[in-house]
């Protein structure tokens, strides 16, 4: 269950999975609160930090494979959640532990670690799930909701083969307002 062939899962487990991330709180049940809301795998979520996020644009850099950056779009919820740990948003360091004590290692956030905690923040078992079913379940989701393929590469900060562009202003913008339509679905807004 922790390698990363997807385990899709409906939108019912989604929630309980975000809801067992609310309860359990601190800086793991955070970091997997906002790999749902982001749609990020958690190595990109403990790369966030507070003095590289572009509050106005909704957006932050965090590493991509092969030594780039991508921007990662955050979602108003997001947003809030990290204003929430860290304060007004105005220190540095990892987003996640608010820039306060040892930062939080990815390794920590596979599956093996964190289930028996999550479970028990939820007090009964969660269905199986990992974070790259996440992302492939939000994916149909967003599909089934009216949102383009190039929405869904905006997202997940991915460029069409062959195109080696930068991020421009329209991805921004299509990824930031995707990720906000994929919210709204999570959340029930």
């Amino acid at each position: 269950m922790t390698g990363a062939s997807p385990i899709v899962i409906d939108l019912a487990a989604v929630r309980k999975v975000l809801a067992a991330a609310r309860a359990l709180g601190g800086p793991v049940g955070t970091s997997i609160e906002l790999c749902i809301l982001t749609l990020a795998l958690p190595w990109e979520v403990v790369a966030i930090r507070l003095e590289r996020i572009q509050w106005r644009d909704g957006v932050v850099p965090v590493p991509a494979r092969g030594g780039r950056e991508r921007l990662l779009p955050l979602p108003v919820g997001a947003k809030s959640l990290i204003l929430r740990i860290a304060g007004e948003g105005k220190g540095d360091g990892q987003a996640v532990t608010a820039g306060r004590g040892e930062p939080l290692q990815a390794h920590r956030l596979r599956l093996d670690r964190v289930l028996p905690a999550l479970a028990a923040a939820r007090g009964a078992p969660l269905p199986p799930w990992n974070f790259h079913g996440i992302r492939a379940s939000a994916a149909m989701m967003m599909k089934e909701d009216g949102i383009s393929q190039e929405t869904l590469l905006a997202i997940f900060g991915k460029v069409r083969r062959g195109s080696n562009t930068p991020w421009e202003e329209s991805q921004r913008e299509r990824a930031v307002a995707g990720i906000e339509r994929w919210n709204a679905i999570v959340t029930e807004r």
